[in-house]
């Protein structure tokens, strides 16, 4: 298999990142995008169609989800002698995603990876992993698709635990330098290593 040089890989992550944020306004999260879009579903499915709020009603929840996050003391009045203009332009008004942005958004990385194969002439259909390693210790058949069933589950728990997936901690986060997501890639980072090392000698 050939891989693109790591600097050419480096920059095409980077542009996607840039490119997102200055399209919308927002960091690169795949995770975060599947959860909004989870919750678009399954909200219309629980509550009905959304209804019209007022700017009041709007306002007073944007308090109370502030001060259930960062504690009452953030909720200053504009009077207040401690509140200070914070330095710097005024950040832009961030994009609303509408459902059809996630949608567009999956489709994009559903495509490039059909593309990819394409390209690399080894498109092909199957519902398991074809790897022969894989094939050689997990096996074929439903045996198969359980383990990557159960992966899938234990991929999902962890990004919600950690708060992100690989693209929002090891893409964005890390080039932010947040301590968490720089926490957070090393833990999945040294997981996958340690396990495929451990694949790898037991095979």
């Amino acid at each position: 298999m050939t891989f693109w040089p790591f600097w050419l890989g480096g920059l095409a992550l980077a542009g996607v990142a840039i490119a997102h944020y200055f399209a919308f306004g927002t960091q690169l999260a795949v995770s975060g995008r599947m959860t909004a879009l989870v919750n678009v579903v399954r909200d219309r499915i629980l509550l009905g169609p959304a209804q019209p709020a007022s700017d009041d009603d709007l306002a007073e929840a944007l308090r109370a989800m502030t001060a259930a996050e960062f504690g009452d003391a953030v909720l200053q009045s504009p009077d207040s002698p401690e509140r200070t203009q914070a330095p710097g332009p005024v950040a832009a008004e961030r994009t609303e995603f509408l459902p059809y942005h996630h949608l567009v958004f999956f489709g994009g990385l559903a495509i490039g990876g059909f593309v990819s194969a394409y390209a690399a002439g080894t498109l092909h259909l199957t519902a398991v992993l074809r790897g022969a390693d894989f094939a050689s210790l997990i096996g074929s058949g439903p045996r198969a698709m359980a383990s990557l069933f159960v992966g899938g589950v234990l991929v999902g728990f962890g990004t919600r635990m950690a708060g992100g997936c690989t693209s929002g901690h090891g893409l964005i986060g890390v080039s932010r330098l947040s301590k968490a997501s720089l926490v957070a890639t090393m833990s999945f980072f040294g997981a996958g290593i340690a396990f495929s090392l451990l694949m790898e000698a037991i095979r």
